[in-house]
């Protein structure tokens, strides 16, 4: 492929390696040193230039000879001069630089061109902005003005290659790095040596990432080079001259005019995407049916009639409805009942309304360009996957409030659960479309689609007396004799691949879960490139979805769950949960930003990862096997301090204890949740307080210590009676307030008359605050349900129990 000849560097990512810097002037009126200058120049200094020893030894022995190491690295690697082609390749604005260098030369650019520092300066051991600027640059590496008397070592041993490499992928800068790579037009790079970083750890052999990128290189190029960058990129031997007249000659583009120009945002166009599609196969439909895979071009040339997916026409009705006077509208549903291909239905209805319909491509940055130009689109409609993706791009997107109706998939647990932060992030009015329950005719088009791509019902219960919701025929599918076989012989080259079958069980629990964060969390989680590793066994691994570092989630988590229960099995889901729940806690430890989309999905995938209500649904086995590895996995995490720290990690072993029958260890558990809590700033003890009173009131009659100080038992009903009206915490509190009952059948004759007549009070407030609720949240929750238990309580209580 020939070099661009049209590139916009504002658009553009460069990757600055040794052979940049090599013609700089440092302040011995020297170069900066390349490959192993560094550690040649200190054994200088002691005049020992030839001893074999590597760099981080050369600098403990000539710092013990009393080398002044902190005064040479300055000498070294403060940049007094630049020659032209650097300048003029620094004097461009670029989406981003990333460098590998310790040196300053960017900086000393910014400072010589006499107009004032307009370039800022990271490095890894800064805390990353939330908001973070174009323009930037970052050292990967280390950094010479990061370096003081009392570092100097350990900056150095940062600076030794396989010490750097394992700094910069752990660091919280890292899943910047990966959107950059991401959403950049181009990426060049420029000076680069294998002595630089392993690119295999950098880089993708992804096509649509290998094919915009450029290795700027002085001719000639090794045999041995090319060979290690094959797959990676293409190879210019114009060397950094060439590239520079390549700077000079290129142009700021005007601004973005179109939708097409857009790289965080895709246009929904139903005519653009129904040219040439042709009518679903059965064998596509099956494909999409049972592994969730499917494009958009053969939901759009055959929607609204259900020959691909099922249209759902009410549901359809209660969303134009609920968006007639709502700026947001949430499409909430538990994982796998269709929120995504509902999304994409409706935004082929709004778009053949005469909407303006784009969606946010996920950990994508957004440049002031595209905001700039959404912002002045008539009748826009911005489209978000996740919940989690309007958090993260909050700031970027305020500026669309004014004139774009917000549609946003979230499931409908967080959304009970973070409704407060809801309406902070997304415009208000908020509707909401309930995606859970299928209606009549929704389970007949069900049995359509089945019947159209050869797929025999036999078995499959459609009348919907026991399975209300889509994921529950998607699991009678998977597990129907016909489609168990095939689905065996297509993904069966993949089983017997190791390393393969590490990766997707991770993307399945991830996908389980409700895991999204980006791909430097798999890589960490696997030990190496998903993509790389998944392309040996490219045809069954397509089997689960788009096969690509940023889009390796898969499509159907039944799909997923199917997987782990037949191929994996018990120990090894139980393996996959404990090194993503462990990376997960690392990062949260070590996040010096809470308020990064880094932290955010931390705590939201260490939080899930803990949930003993998600693990046992996930394991499906025998009762008493599932104990055992439920057991064994929180055992296991046990010893990591990390975890051991967090007071929702004893909660969920408590609420395991508690459904085993153990009363006592499940109180235990609780009380070193709340010790952890006090030892942990800013915690908020509403799950912990609902969980108590549940083991309170739950607890059969005979058990030991329950209900023990009732002055505890009633001060945590006070405190889950006012969650009734905490917009956040209502879910939880409504559920746990109807074992009162319970308690009062098992314990009541227990209370003294006083105590019985203090808890009557109570009841009679809680069905007071009750009634008050708005219709809507009495509906939603399901609030007479709860009324009645509680009432049935009073009555137990004044008849004595």
């Amino acid at each position: 492929m020939d070099f661009p000849n049209d590139f916009d560097t504002e658009r553009c990512l460069l990757f600055l390696g040794s052979g940049f810097s090599a013609a700089a002037r440092n302040k011995r009126f020297g170069n900066p040193p390349v490959g192993k200058g560094l550690q040649k120049a200190i054994l200088s200094e002691i005049d020992d230039e030839d001893a074999d020893i590597d760099l981080k030894d050369a600098a403990s022995y000539a710092a013990s000879r009393g080398v002044n190491l902190y005064e040479l690295l300055h000498d070294l690697f403060v940049i007094t001069g630049l020659n032209e082609d650097q300048k003029t390749i620094l004097g461009k604005r670029w989406r981003r630089i990333y460098t590998t260098n310790y040196d300053d030369a960017v900086e000393f650019f910014e400072k010589d061109s006499g107009t004032g520092s307009r370039r800022q300066s990271f490095s890894i051991d800064d805390v990353r902005p939330r908001k973070f600027p174009s323009n930037t640059v970052v050292h990967l590496h280390g950094y010479i003005h990061a370096c003081d008397k009392k570092n100097v070592l350990s900056q150095l041993v940062l600076d030794h290659r396989s010490y750097a490499e394992q700094a910069a992928l752990e660091s919280p800068w890292w899943d910047q790095f990966e959107r950059d790579v991401q959403g950049a037009e181009w990426i060049f790079f420029v000076g680069y040596n294998l002595n630089d970083f392993a690119v295999a750890k950098y880089l993708t052999k992804d096509p649509r990432i290998s094919r915009k990128t450029r290795f700027i290189l002085r001719a000639p190029v090794g045999d041995y080079l090319l060979d290690r960058l094959e797959g990676y990129g293409s190879v210019d031997a114009i060397s950094t001259g060439g590239f520079a007249e390549a700077c000079a000659s290129v142009k700021t583009r005007d601004p973005i005019n179109h939708f097409h120009q857009l790289n965080a945002f895709r246009l929904i166009d139903p005519y653009k995407d129904n040219k040439s599609a042709a009518r679903p196969t059965p064998v596509e439909i099956e494909t999409f049916l049972t592994r969730g895979n499917y494009n958009f071009q053969s939901l759009s040339s055959t929607y609204p009639k259900a020959e691909f997916a099922l249209p759902r026409g009410t549901k359809m009705k209660e969303a134009f409805a609920t968006l007639s006077d709502s700026k947001t509208l949430l499409l909430h549903s538990r994982t796998a009942n269709g929120k995504s291909i509902f999304a994409d239905m409706l935004s082929l209805e709004l778009s053949t309304a005469g909407k303006s319909c784009v969606r946010y491509t996920s950990h994508s940055d957004i440049p002031p360009s595209e905001i700039e130009f959404l912002s002045q689109v008539n009748n826009l409609v911005v489209f978000f996957r996740t919940y989690d993706d309007v958090v993260a791009v909050s700031d970027e997107v305020a500026q669309l409030r004014e004139n774009a109706t917000f549609i946003v998939e979230i499931n409908t647990g967080t959304d009970q659960v973070r409704r407060s932060e809801v309406h902070s992030f997304l415009p208000s009015p908020i509707g909401r479309l309930d995606l859970n329950p299928l209606e009549r005719q929704d389970r007949k088009d069900f049995g359509e689609l089945l019947s159209r791509s050869g797929i025999p019902s036999d078995g499959l219960d459609l009348s919907g007396a026991g399975r209300t919701e889509l994921r529950d025929h998607l699991v009678d599918l998977l597990n129907s004799p016909y489609i168990k076989e095939r689905l065996n012989n297509a993904i069966k080259p993949l089983l017997d691949d190791k390393e393969s079958m590490k990766v997707i069980a991770t993307a399945c629990v991830m996908k389980a879960f409700s895991i999204h964060v980006g791909t430097d969390f798999i890589r960490a989680v696997t030990g190496g490139d998903p993509y790389d590793t998944l392309l040996k066994n490219e045809v069954a691994a397509l089997e689960f979805g788009a096969l690509s570092p940023d889009a390796l989630a898969l499509h159907s988590a039944v799909f997923g769950e199917f997987f782990l229960k037949k191929y994996v099995g018990a120990r090894g889901i139980v393996s996959v949960i404990c090194r993503l729940a462990i990376e997960a806690a690392k990062r949260k430890k070590n996040a010096a930003n809470l308020g990064s989309q880094r932290s955010r999905e931390a705590r939201k995938a260490l939080g899930a990862l803990l949930q003993y209500g998600r693990v046992s649904s996930l394991l499906g086995v025998g009762a008493s096997e599932t104990q055992k590895s439920i057991n064994d996995l929180y055992e296991i995490l046990r010893d990591n301090i990390i975890i051991n720290d967090e007071p929702l990690y004893w909660l969920q072993y408590s609420i395991f204890m508690q459904d085993l029958g153990n009363y006592g260890m499940a109180r235990n558990h609780l009380e070193t949740a709340y010790l952890r809590a006090e030892a942990t700033e800013g915690f908020r003890t509403y799950q912990l307080d609902t969980n108590y009173l549940k083991l309170i009131l739950q607890a059969p009659a005979g058990e030991d210590d329950f209900p023990g100080d009732t002055e505890i038992l009633f001060n945590l009903i006070d405190k889950v009676h006012d969650m009734l009206s905490a917009a956040d915490h209502r879910v939880h509190a409504i559920r746990v307030l109807e074992d009162i009952k319970v308690f009062c059948a098992n314990h009541g004759a227990r209370l003294t008359d006083g105590e019985r007549q203090r808890l009557s009070i109570q009841c009679l407030g809680i069905i007071g605050t009750l009634d008050a609720l708005d219709v809507g949240i009495k509906t939603e929750f399901e609030t007479e349900r709860s009324k009645a238990a509680v009432q049935n309580a009073v009555t137990l209580i004044a008849g004595g129990v």
